[in-house]
């Protein structure tokens, strides 16, 4: 097992929690506790990274991580325990429903339960038998306990050459690289005493909501995440021509919270709206990799914590390696996660799962951004994983409650496994979290018709309630138009209405456009002269490119 004694970076504001009278000997246990803060209750023991904040409550459980309620009077502590109190499913299940940030609840009451958050940014991965035992990272948790490589994981990475075949690279359902080891889903619990994973939401069906509803309930979240943050982080955000982290922006602006910005990839078409931004921000931007930033043995080093962190499986370590170059301590990094399920990903983007959710539906939206086709092999491999994801997550039963599985799928699977895991490589630069993470936000978009969800016209509504001119600016020119859906749900539009809303939206684009290129023209030779030079060599041709266009205009 990689050393958390050497390396505080490994495993970094993560947990292990033991179900037993006594820990367990050995030295990955003896390590823990001279290295980790512990915790003990009468039927578990809690192990904790030196940096996440742990708080008992009620005496049979235990808060793990950061945790803020919205629209509620009572802060989360008190929250559950009144929700602890009551003693009722019911009552803890609404609680956590009000609860936002990155966190994990364990508690002994019902025979031992473990919850997370409601996107699962806080990975949490069981192993059922003697000693139960959970942990935060399923290196950790494999590690400890010497298990072996799990056999279908193994085949299924050795088959998929995991570098450079997927844009976005994750295990399928709720699979790890270690044998009997699986990730908690968002809206399940695990069942300590019945060793499996139990949902819990939905608990109602689906309600039809409006677009001020939904506001209100995006008032509230975000009046939460601005106080919870203020005073104990600075926030930075990733700046990009899209519409997720540009409501975050909005919102956060809108309520005073001083934040700092980052921007690593870009087309050269969106380069310009995101220089327009980041001159209208004001704030720190940085472009990462800064011109001059040299890969040193600390950022190789990190690299491999990054690794570690996430999984093993995945590619892409660099990045937070230099967000820890470049920024100081007493940060945190909001990702604009949660927005895409908000904007039902799955049904604008490829082909939208049919009703029922089969596998073969399921294997479809997985392999959605594959470089290559799946082989025959690898469809039987990563279809036996789903099939077994579906049965522990409890999806029989789901379409009854009246939501969209592309929804479901993409919020529990994308989010809650492959969303996770990137939560987990950031934070060894910083702690990381989701910028939208609330059932009941997520509701409240899920409630609305399909034509005022189903397009970033929800997001850009969002932004623009909290800040008009960030809303102005042109949503990623190097993409082409989306087509949103119909007011009858799963329809498309009908052709006319596809390419009037096309239209509009190009429209909209070159208006922005050519009105910021009006307010911009004087301050292009300053730029270049001063801002320019600071940024990366691929970015400044980039940018290079955008004015020599400006100028043959």
């Amino acid at each position: 097992m990689p050393s958390v004694r050497d390396d505080p970076l490994l495993y970094r504001f993560g947990f292990v929690c033991v179900f037993a009278d006594e820990v367990p000997t050995g030295e990955g246990w003896g390590e823990l506790r001279s290295t980790w803060k512990s915790m003990k209750t009468a039927e578990f023991t809690v192990f904790s990274h030196p940096e996440v904040p742990v708080v008992p409550v009620s005496g049979s459980s235990v808060l793990i991580g950061h945790a803020f309620a919205a629209g509620a009077e009572r802060p989360a502590q008190e929250l559950l325990e009144a929700a602890l109190a009551a003693g009722s499913d019911s009552a803890l299940h609404e609680a956590l429903d009000l609860l936002c940030g990155r966190f994990a609840l364990v508690t002994s009451r019902w025979g031992g339960r473990v919850y997370h958050d409601a996107i699962g940014s806080r990975s949490v991965f069981y192993r059922s038998g003697e000693p139960p035992c959970i942990a935060s990272h399923d290196g950790l948790l494999g590690g400890l306990l010497g298990l072996k490589t799990d056999p279908l994981s193994e085949e299924i990475s050795r088959q998929y050459g995991y570098v450079g075949r997927r844009i976005v690279t994750y295990l399928p359902g709720d699979l790890s690289v270690y044998s009997g080891v699986r990730a908690l889903i968002p809206n399940n619990y695990y069942d300590v005493r019945a060793e499996r994973s139990v949902r819990y939401w939905p608990r109602v069906p689906r309600r039809e909501t409006t677009l001020e509803e939904f506001y209100l309930c995006a008032d509230e979240y975000f009046d939460g995440l601005a106080q919870y943050v203020s005073g104990r982080f600075t926030p930075v955000l990733g700046v990009t021509a899209g519409v997720d982290s540009r409501a975050l922006i909005a919102a956060l602006r809108s309520r005073n919270v001083p934040m700092e910005y980052a921007t690593w990839t870009m087309s050269p078409t969106d380069a310009s709206v995101v220089e327009d931004m980041s001159s209208y921000l004001k704030g720190r931007h940085v472009f990462l990799p800064e011109a001059g930033q040299q890969s040193t043995e600390e950022f190789y080093r990190v690299c491999d914590v990054v690794r570690r962190n996430m999984g093993h499986y995945n590619a892409g370590m660099e990045t937070p390696a230099y967000v820890r170059q470049t920024f100081g301590e007493g940060r945190v990094f909001v990702r604009g996660y949660g927005g895409e399920v908000m904007q039902g990903f799955y049904r604008t983007y490829g082909t939208p799962l049919s009703e029922g959710s089969p596998v073969e539906d399921l294997l479809r939206a997985y392999a959605l951004g594959m470089k290559k086709p799946l082989s025959e092999r690898l469809v039987g491999l990563v279809g036996e994983a789903l099939e077994q994801f579906m049965e522990r997550a409890g999806y029989e039963g789901l379409k009854d409650f009246g939501y969209d599985m592309n929804d479901i799928y993409y919020w529990e699977s994308r989010m809650g496994v492959w969303g996770a895991s990137m939560h987990n490589a950031m934070d060894a630069a910083m702690l990381s979290m989701s910028g939208f993470n609330n059932r009941r936000l997520f509701e409240g978009a899920f409630g609305l018709a399909p034509e005022e969800r189903l397009t970033n016209r929800l997001l850009l509504g969002l932004t623009q309630r909290y800040d008009r001119e960030l809303a102005r600016f042109p949503v990623n020119p190097s993409k082409k138009p989306e087509s949103p859906a119909s007011g009858k749900r799963g329809e498309a539009l009908t052709t006319k209405e596809r390419l009037r809303e096309r239209l509009e939206a190009q429209q909209a684009n070159i208006d922005a456009l050519r009105a910021r290129l009006q307010a911009r023209e004087a301050e292009l030779k300053e730029i270049k002269q001063s801002r320019l030079w600071r940024f990366s060599e691929p970015l400044r041709r980039a940018l290079g490119a955008v004015r020599s266009r400006r100028s043959d205009r």
